[in-house]
C-alpha cells in the first residue's frame, strides 16, 4: 500500500509542482529580461532625443 501512496504522491503532487515551479521560473526570468531590455531601449531613446539625433 505504501508504494501506491508513493506513486500517487509523485503523480499528483510531485510532477505538477515541478511543472509549476518551472513555469514560474521561466515567467519571472522572462519578465526581468524584458524589463531590462525595455529600460535599455528607453535610456537609449532618451539619449538619442536629447542629442538631437532624431531624423
Amino acid at each position: 500500500m505504501k508504494y501506491v501512496f508513493n506513486i500517487l504522491a509523485v503523480t499528483f503532487i510531485g510532477w505538477p509542482s515541478a511543472v509549476a515551479g518551472y513555469l514560474w521560473s521561466a515567467a519571472s526570468s522572462g519578465w526581468s529580461t524584458g524589463c531590462f531590455l525595455y529600460q535599455r531601449h528607453e535610456d537609449a531613446a532618451i539619449r538619442k532625443f536629447t542629442k538631437g539625433d532624431t531624423p
